[in-house]
């Protein structure tokens, strides 16, 4: 898990663009991801620490309860 800007990740890294398209909350993070499927592929583009990032992801079913 990332810090509480974002659900996926690594903890520290801020998630900023899922497949070339930028991010400014959570509600645009989750509406992005829910255009995609469970076993789907997708990029992020992350910040971590001073670093941005491109790293391709495997999308898993949310856990129950996890709203």
């Amino acid at each position: 898990r990332s810090d509480a800007s974002s659900p996926v990740g690594w903890r520290g890294d801020r998630i900023v663009a899922i497949n070339g398209k930028e991010i400014d909350s959570r509600r645009d993070m989750l509406s992005l991801l829910s255009q995609h499927r469970p076993g789907s592929t997708i990029e992020l583009k992350i910040v971590r620490g001073n670093q941005i990032m491109d790293v391709k992801v495997l999308l898993e079913s949310r856990p129950k309860g996890d709203q």
